[in-house]
């Protein structure tokens, strides 16, 4: 709820501001059963890998037994650690790419059968990522786009 949106909402929010704090949500713990992934099921926290920023669940209702890597905003009731900045000299070199074509069912017309084919791919000219936080993409024969990596956000 945002306090400043409306006038009429402000002696609310005065009213209810001091016990927002007695409501916030611990921190996550390994070990603890909190509300997780896209349907909100209740799971058990794992493991933390903190390489990939990830949190390892084992569901205990809904899917119970299933096990799931959840980013931090995967987990709704504790507060997640935030995942960090992957540092620049990671993405140095060339990198391709393109879309996964998936499959789809096609019946074949003289046998009456059905069968799963691959569909197409869509790609994108390479980009070059440099050791000085730069890159480079040529996007055809007529544009390059050049500058400099945008460290937390996308190009």
């Amino acid at each position: 709820m945002n306090c400043k949106s409306k006038r009429w909402l402000s002696v609310w929010c005065v009213l209810i501001s001091p016990f927002s704090v007695l409501a916030a949500d611990p921190p996550c713990q390994i070990g603890m059963v909190v509300r997780a992934g896209a349907l909100n099921y209740d799971a058990k926290i794992k493991a933390f890998d903190a390489a990939k920023g990830l949190y390892k669940v084992e569901y205990v209702t809904g899917f119970k037994g299933d096990i799931e890597w959840l980013p931090p905003k995967g987990l709704k009731t504790c507060v997640a650690t935030d995942i960090a900045i992957v540092p620049v000299p990671w993405f140095i070199g060339v990198w391709q790419l393109s879309t996964g074509g998936g499959g789809a069912w096609q019946k074949n017309q003289s046998t009456g059968s059905w069968r799963v084919v691959g569909l197409d791919v869509a790609g994108a000219p390479p980009i070059r990522i440099s050791a000085d936080g730069t890159f480079d993409w040529v996007i055809d024969h007529a544009t390059t786009v050049k500058g400099p990596l945008a460290q937390g956000r996308t190009i």
